[in-house]
């Protein structure tokens, strides 16, 4: 299971679309593990209006577990057609590796793999771009 501590979650809140100290320069953040990276990836996501589960971790009230290599997130947003999700599956920048389950799931093409809230924005955007190319293609190929 996933923890952060009060502490680190409101270090994080103070930084999601914190002003840059100089234009241009984005703001890096350290942090300790995947658990941090999770939550400075669902605040942000929240911040921007997308409705965010996470779903590959472990339910403490439940006492379940999501099928073994599940990704950690599902995202949608309000202008994607129903049933369009994406799923990421958050790892530690440099050192956080999939395993075998995770790796066949993201070979299926289920999900992006992110190791830093950038990654994060970037699958956004590629995913988005896609959706945007099909409608394209769907408008201009008729049946």
């Amino acid at each position: 299971m996933l923890s952060v501590t009060e502490k680190q979650a409101n270090a994080l809140r103070g930084n999601i679309d914190k002003p840059s100290p100089k234009p241009g320069v984005k703001l890096r953040f350290s942090l300790a593990n995947e658990a941090e990276l999770q939550l400075l990836i669902v605040m942000w996501l929240r911040h921007k209006g997308y409705e965010v589960s996470e779903i590959g971790q472990y339910f403490q009230s439940q006492r379940k577990v999501n099928s073994v290599g599940y990704p950690d997130l599902s995202i949608r947003y309000r202008t994607w057609p129903r049933g369009m999700a994406l799923l990421l599956e958050v790892k530690r920048p440099g050192t956080g590796r999939l395993s075998v389950a995770q790796k066949t799931f993201f070979d299926a093409g289920g999900s992006f793999v992110v190791h830093s809230l950038e990654d994060a924005q970037e699958a956004i955007k590629d995913f988005e771009d896609s959706w945007d190319k099909l409608k394209l293609f769907c408008k201009e190929n008729p049946g």
